[in-house]
């Protein structure tokens, strides 16, 4: 250590006025944003069957049959996995009609 030099004076005297300006600024309480709804965390047991489904059939080789069981789950878990979104649009759209 170099004699002479004062000990403790990490910031400089502007460094420091911004570092009391974002501690007073992160101090002031914040509006929480809305929580999301919650989702269910298990899906449908329509949707676990079709994936297993799907495993099996690419088992036995039927990868056309897999491809027609994989595309009605998928779309069977996309309507399931935002139902809550679907079901505010269609209020809206019966609505305004």
């Amino acid at each position: 250590m170099v004699e002479g030099e004062e000990v403790g004076t990490v910031l400089s005297s502007q460094e420091q006025q911004i570092w009391d300006d974002i501690e007073r600024f992160w101090a002031e309480e914040a509006e929480e944003p809305p929580l999301p709804e919650p989702v269910e965390s298990d899906p449908p047991a329509v949707i676990v069957v079709g994936a297993f489904s799907v495993v099996l059939l690419l088992l036995f080789g039927e990868a056309r049959a897999a491809l027609g069981v994989a595309f009605a789950t998928a779309i069977g878990w996309a309507v399931w996995h935002h139902r809550h979104r679907l079901a505010a649009w269609w209020e809206r759209t019966v609505s305004d009609g």
